[in-house]
């Protein structure tokens, strides 16, 4: 894809934290019943069977202050119910976890990082966007997110809108796009206009 020292985290990280976390959000916005009847509590359930997985990611960062994206590449894996890992391949060598109420790694300049999610409720509330995504927990999403689903089975979209201020000031929207249980794309975009967008490419069958 964890502050009263606002950020611990270099914010580069931030994005690497939503998107690592979204592998493979919420007071619930009324859509209109889906023909297949493929709605957001559907893909719920259907995330929630999913025991683990993992994928492969090519991340494109887009900052103002570059002339060009800045590309990552790596890994992806999830066990559930919150179990997340993201592993960045060389030049851009940096790692993280997620772990019940911990958040750690190392940061691509070498240093590690730890962050206790509970003492910081702004990292938490991104973090449980994603975590309970794919946990399949609707309850927990909309303690943190407005959610907007359209689509079907075979191509849906799930928008999420920050609830809190704090959060918003960090991030607009999240827009992740996928078929069935499965995750195939997902753009980040940032309060201050840089957004990311990450496609996401399941492993085996």
């Amino acid at each position: 894809m964890r502050l009263p020292c606002r950020l611990l985290l270099p914010p580069i990280l931030l994005p690497a934290i939503l998107l690592a976390a979204i592998l493979l959000a919420a007071t619930m916005h009324a859509m209109p019943a889906h023909a297949d009847g493929f709605q957001l509590e559907t893909l719920m359930a259907e995330m929630k069977a999913v025991r683990s997985s993992s994928a492969h990611f090519v991340e494109k960062k887009y900052d103002s202050l570059l002339s060009k994206p800045v590309e990552t590449s790596g890994t992806l894996k999830y066990v559930a119910p919150g179990w997340l890992e993201r592993i960045a391949a060389p030049p851009r060598r940096d790692y993280m976890v997620v772990d019940h109420d911990t958040l750690s790694g190392i940061q691509p300049n070498g240093r590690p990082f730890f962050v206790t999610l509970s003492d910081h409720a702004e990292v938490a509330a991104l973090v449980e966007g994603i975590r309970s995504t794919l946990a399949g927990d609707l309850a927990t999403l909309r303690r943190y997110y407005r959610t907007a689903f359209s689509g079907d089975r075979n191509a849906w979209q799930l928008i999420l809108t920050p609830l809190s201020e704090k959060v918003r000031d960090k991030v607009d929207l999240i827009r992740i796009s996928g078929a069935g249980a499965s995750v195939k794309e997902i753009d980040t975009h940032e309060a201050d206009g840089d957004h990311s967008d990450m496609v996401v490419t399941p492993d085996g069958p």
